[in-house]
């Protein structure tokens, strides 16, 4: 005596709202009754990626808008540094050791954080204007750095510069195959907002951004969850210039091993988790991955009431796998009585 289920991911969206891809719930309203010991198998997996949409969308602001702190730090008797910021403001001192700010994009003005700060730098008033030089926009303290006596120093800076929103479209993300095609087309298409872009040697895509760019972000979310990062919107003077996903690129063109896992069978160890494997598979990050398993593993069913069944689908360290958002997973088990 023998059956059949097939499992989705997209299945039970009324009681099962958590339901993703590589992690979901299929119950029923009347449970499954096992009388006797049985046994089970997966004897086929699928999933298939769904864009939502055939353009995706990075929305990002030209120009440094905002504000943000920088912490004056002495070197030595001459000199200051900014621990925080290096390439937003420009911090010199000309031939008489005078400190200067500048930003050569847009105007600005700074504020410290006590009065007797901004004087000790030669300043009378708490805030300062930067002014327009040469092209660039400069703020000069009256102050030799070596007559100034505090050794660590918040200033507050705020840009006056005008936001400009931009908006640039990605065709057809799901013609991607391969992760070295799609870094392609961002340096092709988006070198005005990222200054360079790669695969590390892990899977995770990393990029540098531009300068002038003040915050980054992608449309909609889907698109931020498929490139491996968590949504967020970037703010550059924030994160810093350099950012790197939290998870692999989902077009990388690699092959992994994946664990199917069950919650009707025993757990085994994978890495360094506990996690109720019922079988293992080579999984290729492509749009379409179908596995009919040959020779499937059967296994002790723990539950002779079932009401439910989650699957998940796990990596070589027990973790869940990155599959994109609007994938659809299916898996079929084959129960039979053990005789």
């Amino acid at each position: 005596m023998s059956f059949y289920i097939i499992l989705s991911s997209n299945a039970c969206q009324s009681t099962q709202l958590l339901n993703k891809s590589n992690e979901f719930i299929v119950d029923w309203d009347s449970p499954i009754v096992l009388d006797g010991n049985w046994e089970v198998a997966l004897t086929y997996l699928s999933y298939k990626f769904e864009p939502m949409k055939k353009e995706y969308i990075i929305e990002y602001d030209k120009g440094l808008i905002g504000k943000h702190t920088l912490v004056l730090e002495r070197l030595d008797s001459n000199n200051f540094q900014s621990k925080h910021n290096k390439e937003i403001i420009n911090m010199t001192s000309n031939e008489k050791n005078i400190i200067q700010f500048e930003n050569k994009k847009v105007p600005f003005s700074i504020k410290f954080d006590t009065l007797s700060h901004a004087n000790a730098y030669g300043l009378t008033e708490i805030e300062a204007d930067s002014e327009e030089k040469n092209g660039s926009n400069i703020i000069t303290f009256d102050n030799p750095a070596n007559e100034i006596k505090p050794s660590l120093t918040e200033v507050y800076v705020e840009y006056k510069g005008k936001i400009v929103t931009h908006y640039e479209t990605i065709t057809d993300i799901s013609s991607f195959q391969k992760g070295d095609d799609l870094i392609t087309y961002f340096k092709k298409y988006f070198d005005m907002i990222f200054n360079d872009i790669w695969i590390d040697c892990n899977g995770y895509i990393v990029f540098t951004i531009c300068d002038d760019i003040d915050y980054f972000k992608f449309l909609p979310e889907e698109l931020s969850y498929f490139l491996g990062f968590n949504g967020k919107i970037y703010f550059w003077y924030w994160y810093g210039k350099q950012y790197k996903a939290v998870k692999k690129l989902q077009v990388i063109n690699n092959i992994e091993k994946v664990y199917i896992c069950s919650s009707i069978v025993e757990k085994t160890l994978v890495g360094d988790r506990r996690i109720p494997v019922i079988n293992n598979c080579i999984f290729e990050n492509k749009l379409l991955n179908e596995i009919h398993i040959k020779n499937p593993k059967y296994l002790p069913v723990t539950q002779h009431s079932i009401n439910n069944i989650k699957t998940e689908i796990r990596d070589v360290n027990g973790e869940l796998i990155n599959i994109p958002v609007n994938s659809v997973t299916h898996c079929t088990l084959h129960f039979r009585r053990n005789e």
